[in-house]
């Protein structure tokens, strides 16, 4: 027993950046979420490819993002990561890891990364919550959010760079009553990811 978590942990140092695999149990607030990442960026998904990966043998999923914005790092037109897991066309063979973020073609994220493993392999900060679905609500506005409630996530950012909640913070998304704030307004999301990294 004690070879295979050996080997579990091995592998997992070898695939993700061992900070951000840490912390992927761990409810992350944005500050940390964006002073984890080495890329931060808001694109959309175009291509996703399973491959057997030359170094390590495993199948994975190359991920390509066409960028609309960078809003951390040096990205180019195009980004691409791989992560690990997936299934190859034309085949029986699949690779699942729980945990590991999903994205879909022709989708809009904002996205913060680490830098790649030694293997090339990268997942976003804290897996699903570095990964922010853009999303259209009612009233046919984009919308961005992980999951998480706002009120929790932007808890240590500074106040001068929150707009005010009115409308920063919209609830018309939310289908269930319990949970609050966990969309907000695609712009006012950007603006203040951007005077996180003093962007303007």
């Amino acid at each position: 027993m004690k070879k295979i978590i050996s080997f579990v942990i091995f592998l997992t140092y070898l695939l993700f950046p061992l900070h951000s695999f840490a912390a992927s149990v761990l409810p992350l607030d944005l500050s940390r979420i964006h002073g984890e990442a080495s890329y931060v960026f808001h694109g959309q998904c175009i291509a996703n490819d399973a491959v057997e990966d030359p170094q390590t043998g495993m199948i994975v999923t190359v991920t390509t993002f066409s960028i609309l914005e960078t809003l951390k790092g040096n990205v180019e037109q195009t980004y691409t990561i791989k992560q690990v897991g997936g299934k190859l066309p034309k085949s029986s063979d699949l690779m699942m890891v729980p945990g590991v973020p999903k994205f879909e073609i022709g989708k809009n994220y904002v996205v913060f990364l680490p830098q790649p493993s030694r293997l090339g392999f990268s997942s976003p900060i804290g897996l699903d919550q570095g990964k922010f679905d853009i999303l259209l609500d009612k009233q046919g506005n984009n919308v961005v959010g992980n999951g998480r409630d706002f009120t929790q996530l932007l808890e240590n950012v500074p106040q001068q760079n929150i707009p005010s909640q009115t409308n920063a913070l919209n609830n018309n998304t939310v289908v269930n009553k319990k949970i609050k704030r966990t969309r907000m307004q695609l712009n006012d999301f950007l603006s203040i990811v951007r005077k996180m990294g003093n962007k303007k």
